[in-house]
C-alpha cells in the first residue's frame, strides 16, 4: 500500500508537469543564508566549479535520475555530473573545464569527459518514473522546458555571490536540490516564442535516453 501511495504521488507530479506553464514557486529555504531567487538561468563558470547533490526526492524513492550541465551554444550535449549510481545523495563532484572532465570527489574517479565549448552553461535534472516511457527533463533555461515552464529556483548565497542553491521543483515541491559554486550569473534575457523553443528544446533530447545514463540499478 505504501509503495502504491508513492507511485500515485509521483504520477501526480508528472501529470502536473505536463499541464502547467508556471514559474518556480519554491520558498527561500533560509533567508539568513540565501538571497531570494534571482531568476538566473545561465552562468559563466570558473575554470573549476564544485557541485553537491543535497536532496533527490525521486532518486531516493528508487526512480532513476541524472543531473549535469550543458553549454548554451550546444544544449543537446548534456554532460552528466551525477548519475543513477550516485543515488541517494549526498554526492560531491568537481567540473574541470580546462581538462574537460567531471571528477567524482567521493571516489576521485572521472565521472565523464566533455568538449569545452567555451560558452555560458545551464544545468539540468532528468528522471524516469515509467520504464516504458522516456525520461522527463528539466532545465534551468525555462525556454528549453516548453510547456513545463520555469521549474528551477536559483538562490544566491548571501556571503558568496558565486555560490547558488538550485532547486528543481514540481509546483512548489522540491524534487532535486543542489549546491553549486564557482559561477558568475548571467542576467536573464527575454524568451523566444514557445513554438521555436519546442522545436529546438524538448524534441532534441531523445538521444539522451541512452544506456550510459540510464543504467540498470
Amino acid at each position: 500500500m505504501k509503495k502504491l501511495y508513492l507511485l500515485l504521488t509521483i504520477s501526480t507530479f508528472v501529470v502536473i508537469f505536463f499541464h502547467a506553464h508556471a514559474t518556480a514557486i519554491v520558498s527561500n529555504p533560509d533567508p539568513t543564508v540565501w538571497g531570494n531567487d534571482v531568476g538566473t538561468e545561465l552562468w559563466t563558470p570558473n575554470a573549476v566549479i564544485f557541485k553537491s547533490s543535497y536532496s533527490d526526492l525521486l532518486g531516493s524513492l528508487g526512480y532513476p535520475s541524472v543531473s549535469g550541465f550543458y553549454f548554451e551554444s550546444f544544449p543537446n550535449e548534456l554532460i552528466q555530473i551525477f548519475g543513477t549510481e550516485d543515488q541517494p545523495p549526498p554526492q560531491n563532484a568537481a567540473v574541470l573545464f580546462n581538462d574537460g572532465i567531471v571528477v567524482d570527489l567521493d571516489t576521485m574517479e572521472v565521472q565523464s569527459a566533455f568538449l569545452n565549448r567555451g560558452t555560458n552553461i545551464g544545468f539540468f535534472f532528468a528522471f524516469q518514473t515509467d520504464p516504458n516511457a522516456g525520461p522527463i527533463f528539466l532545465f534551468t533555461q525555462s525556454s528549453l522546458n516548453g510547456p513545463l515552464g520555469d521549474r528551477v529556483s536559483a538562490f544566491p548565497a548571501l556571503d558568496d555571490p558565486s555560490t547558488f542553491l538550485l532547486v528543481f521543483d514540481s509546483e512548489g515541491t522540491p524534487i532535486d536540490v543542489e549546491f553549486i559554486s564557482g559561477l558568475t550569473p548571467v542576467s536573464p534575457v527575454p524568451e523566444p516564442s514557445t513554438l521555436l523553443l519546442l522545436g529546438s528544446g524538448l524534441t532534441g533530447f531523445a538521444g539522451f535516453c541512452s544506456k550510459r545514463f540510464w543504467k540498470n540499478r
